[in-house]
């Protein structure tokens, strides 16, 4: 059994880094090419803080104010970025999601209209 054993090689786990060490500041690395929602021009925006927790936030570098990439999957497109706040869905995904709320609210009060309706005009 021995000889089992000792041919086996102990492999170490990486150790995970704690919350605060896991940002990391970067002035090198730049984004695919998105719109920033401040001044709508299509640019390279600029990584200023990488982090492997959340989304890195980056400085668009035609207007200098703060963008993170839109959380949409496969855009490429920039969202604003506050101090306390950063929206999750760039300008035109963030509308696509809000008219598909409401036509989902409009087929639902259509729906419990009908339902009413019938049970009022129906025979007991």
């Amino acid at each position: 059994m021995k000889g089992l054993n000792s041919s086996r090689k102990e492999v170490k786990k990486p150790k995970r880094l704690p919350k605060q060490q896991a940002l990391v500041k970067s002035k090198s690395k730049l984004k695919p090419n998105g719109k920033c929602p401040h001044c709508h021009e299509v640019v390279r925006a600029r990584v200023v803080e990488e982090n492997s927790w959340s989304r890195d936030v980056c400085e668009c570098p035609s207007c200098s104010e703060r963008v993170l990439v839109c959380s949409y999957p496969g855009c490429t497109d920039f969202v604003v970025g506050g101090d306390y706040w950063d929206n999750a869905l760039c300008p035109e995904h963030g509308k696509e999601l809000t008219d598909r709320a409401k036509e989902l609210g409009t087929t639902v009060a259509m729906l419990l209209v009908t339902l009413w309706t019938k049970s009022k005009f129906t025979k007991k």
